[in-house]
């Protein structure tokens, strides 16, 4: 789990929390601990477009990553759930199947969508729309035989 509330300059309306769950091992986690929160608190349009903010703030750490783990041989991933907050303003979004739900008066209100077929049967139709294989409501391996190599986690 990482709080994070300054970074360079730090603004009192803005806070970024973020939590991440770390797949074979903790290589990626510690990656996004250290590094999303600064991708998306420098992002040029933070304040007037916190949602692309996150998004290639994302998107960017993403590829940050890879090229680290390819460079190094790393064969870890992670899921994330985070949150901005700027002023009364609440921004969430994840990757994976990690959820950012919010208790609204005692009941659940979630704030973002999951991405595992097995739980969100709208997943399934955008991966095979961008070409995806889907072998028992999980993600198959483009060139591997996805009965032996497959992931429930699709982003």
């Amino acid at each position: 789990v990482s709080t994070q509330s300054t970074w360079d300059e730090p603004q009192d309306d803005i806070s970024f929390f973020g939590v991440y769950d770390g797949h074979a091992g903790t290589a990626a986690a510690n990656f996004l601990r250290q590094r999303l929160h600064r991708a998306v608190l420098r992002h040029p349009q933070l304040v007037e477009d916190p949602e692309r903010a996150l998004r290639e703030g994302i998107a960017a750490t993403e590829v940050m990553f890879v090229e680290l783990a390819e460079g190094q041989g790393i064969d870890a991933g992670s899921t994330l759930a985070v949150v901005l907050l700027i002023g009364n303003t609440v921004v969430a979004a994840n990757v994976g199947d990690s959820e950012v739900i919010l208790n609204r008066g005692g009941r659940p209100l979630v704030l973002t969508t999951i991405h595992n077929m097995a739980k969100n049967a709208a997943e399934e139709e955008r991966v095979k729309q961008v070409g995806g294989r889907v072998h028992h409501k999980r993600l198959g391996h483009p060139r591997y035989n996805p009965s032996f190599f497959s992931i429930a986690v699709t982003r």
